[in-house]
């Protein structure tokens, strides 16, 4: 009984200092699921699952994943030991549905980063003339939503973004506001493709857009709902950011950080078999080469020595 009690108490304390360190977004790391997957904390919707692993599922003779940039063809989380899994089509379950949903209730601060990994991959295809209803179009969604838009004039945040029903720009038309810019979806990573691994995106919040949000993951397909497209969500942080130096992505620079640049040390960035790009924390791409050189060497650390022991 006391060893019962004892690891309940854990599991409170360490949910208490997830929610202390990750702002106000509890179980940022889907680490705690209840019996059947789901996370808890989160309101969920048909697929919407924690798991240790991910790769995709093809049923009978519909679906491919000919063109996926994932090889192999699994998908591990970011960091910790379970990612958040959405789909839509059949992928772990009988019945057919068109989306899968996440959300949780967060509040969000003036000047705090909220950030976040992701996944995206369909074994669809792209069909025009959805907006007509004679056509499909799997994509994938996050947004902010505010939880009292009338008395606090907060606006929806769209971080992700994909065109359902009724849209003129559904058929293909690139010509998006900034609001879409990022949106994920069978045009962006091509028939039967996905995205090559784990992405960062992350949104700073200002005076004016600062509040209470409901945050929402989707995956969606309205008119087809044969074959599976996926979204994988994990490592969400919220705090102060910064854009140089953390190579790691986890709002810190630390010795981590020097482990992922020593990788990289005395690489030739003009060798195609050297990959001296990454992705920062809001998704832009950088180089380990600082200086430009075409060589990593010890000058190249400067984002790291600037910016040495940040953290939110």
């Amino acid at each position: 009984m006391e060893i019962k009690i004892e690891l309940r108490l854990l599991t409170i304390l360490v949910i208490a200092i997830c929610g202390y360190c990750y702002g106000e977004v509890g179980n940022p790391d889907f680490e705690f699921s209840d019996p059947n997957g789901f996370p808890m904390e989160w309101e969920s919707e048909f697929y919407a699952k924690t798991q240790p692993v991910f790769s995709p599922q093809i049923e009978n003779s519909y679906g491919s994943t000919e063109n996926w940039k994932l090889k192999p063809e699994i998908l591990h989380p970011f960091s910790n030991q379970k990612m958040l899994v959405l789909s839509n089509g059949n992928y772990g379950r009988e019945v057919l549905s068109d989306r899968g949903v996440a959300r949780i209730a967060a509040t969000f601060s003036a000047g705090e980063t909220f950030s976040f990994k992701y996944f995206f991959g369909t074994c669809d295809y792209f069909s025009p003339g959805v907006s007509s209803g004679s056509g499909w179009n799997d994509c994938a969604r996050v947004r902010l939503i505010p939880t009292d838009p009338n008395n606090s004039g907060l606006k929806e945040i769209k971080l992700l973004w994909c065109h359902l029903a009724n849209d003129p720009n559904i058929n293909g038309n690139e010509q998006l506001d900034d609001n879409y810019e990022l949106y994920q979806k069978v045009i962006a990573v091509g028939d039967y493709g996905s995205m090559e691994g784990w992405r960062p995106c992350a949104f700073t919040f200002n005076e004016s857009n600062a509040g209470e949000y409901m945050v929402e993951f989707s995956v969606h397909d309205i008119y087809d709902k044969k074959i599976n497209s996926y979204l994988c969500i994990d490592n969400i942080i919220c705090g102060n950011a910064t854009d140089q130096g953390d190579l790691t992505l986890d709002m810190k620079v630390d010795l981590d950080d020097w482990v992922a640049f020593s990788q990289h040390y005395g690489d030739n960035c003009n060798d195609p078999n050297n990959n001296c790009e990454y992705f920062n924390i809001f998704g832009d791409t950088q180089s380990i080469d600082y200086n430009e050189d075409g060589t990593v060497y010890i000058d190249d650390a400067i984002p790291i020595i600037l910016n040495w022991l940040w953290q939110p």
